[in-house]
């Protein structure tokens, strides 16, 4: 059982490599997810294989949602949404009880 930390300020961002698919790198790497997304909240992925013409698209595409207006974003709210997927707006969420 994993007890809850509260969190720290980040000293640095890791940075993990998919480069490799063997079966024990595929453990070492979920290992450094896990740990970096329990510890820093964060991380980088290098060596993913994704064409930077679609990171280029996806980018493009989510300033062109944060770009709308406040009304057409609130629109597509999570709350109007059965599956709660939807648009939050920042300070929409408090996750720490302090």
């Amino acid at each position: 059982m994993l007890l809850y930390t509260p969190p720290r300020a980040a000293i640095a961002i890791p940075v993990i490599e998919l480069d490799d698919t063997t079966p024990e790198k595929r453990a070492d790497i979920a290992s450094a997810i896990h740990r970096a997304c329990r510890e820093t909240g964060f991380f980088y992925v290098s060596n993913h294989g994704i064409s930077q013409d679609l990171i280029n698209a996806q980018f493009e595409a989510a300033r062109a949602f944060f770009d709308l207006p406040l009304d057409v974003k609130m629109s597509l709210h999570m709350a109007n949404s059965p599956s709660t997927a939807g648009y939050e707006p920042i300070g929409g969420q408090r996750l720490d009880s302090q």
